[in-house]
């Protein structure tokens, strides 16, 4: 599963992220959307392990206030959407680790 969520993440756009982003009623700009493509990709076990408050911490340290609310918001929706998805794969990836 997480080789699927790796491919997934690299092989996302920038555009995927802002229509991700408006089909939730949330505008980011290319640079944003650029910034959270990295942040997938260079955080990506962040992520799946549900590291929340680490990811979050980057993107505060990268904007300002309002821009961070906006990104934090996105981030969380899509946690919320894919919680399932990334707890799987988590936890596969705890299995593999014991082996």
């Amino acid at each position: 599963m997480r080789f699927i969520i790796e491919g997934y993440v690299n092989q996302i756009k920038s555009d995927d992220i802002i229509k991700f982003a408006s089909s939730n009623n949330i505008l980011i700009s290319e640079e944003e959307a650029l910034f959270l493509k990295g942040l997938l990709k260079s955080h990506l076990d962040d992520v799946l392990s549900g590291n929340d408050a680490e990811v979050l911490q980057i993107i505060e340290s990268h904007f300002d206030n309002f821009r961070f609310t906006k990104m934090k918001n996105l981030y969380l929706i899509y946690k919320d959407r894919y919680k399932t998805c990334l707890l799987y794969t988590s936890d596969a990836a705890d299995d593999l680790t014991r082996v």
